[in-house]
């Protein structure tokens, strides 16, 4: 598959990265363990945070059966660092358009 973007894979991984150190900062911690369990993955199409340990989704979406409230930490990390993933995608996008002659 061609696009005009070429390889967005590293302006992925970059923005991703950015978004996970965010949602780490706004993670609930009782032992760390949650927390340490974050991570990210890139592919050409998009960049994604995971948090691995069994219980980041409870914790995150909540859980009311339990009267556990929503944490939604990744959800707002991603958000709060908007600004700084964004500028990755434009350098990128911009680095791209720069090689088009005429543009």
């Amino acid at each position: 598959m061609v696009t005009f973007l070429g390889d967005m894979v590293t302006a992925h991984r970059a923005a991703a990265r950015i978004a996970l150190e965010a949602a780490r900062a706004r993670t609930p911690v009782a032992t760390g363990k949650l927390r340490a369990s974050g991570t990210t993955e890139a592919t050409g199409l998009a960049g994604r945070i995971i948090f691995t340990a069994p219980y980041a989704g409870p914790v995150h979406w909540g859980v009311p059966s339990k009267n556990i409230p929503p944490s939604l930490f990744a959800i707002r990390g991603a958000e709060a660092s908007q600004r700084q993933w964004l500028d990755v995608y434009q350098d990128a996008i911009q680095t791209e358009l720069n090689k088009i002659e005429g543009a």
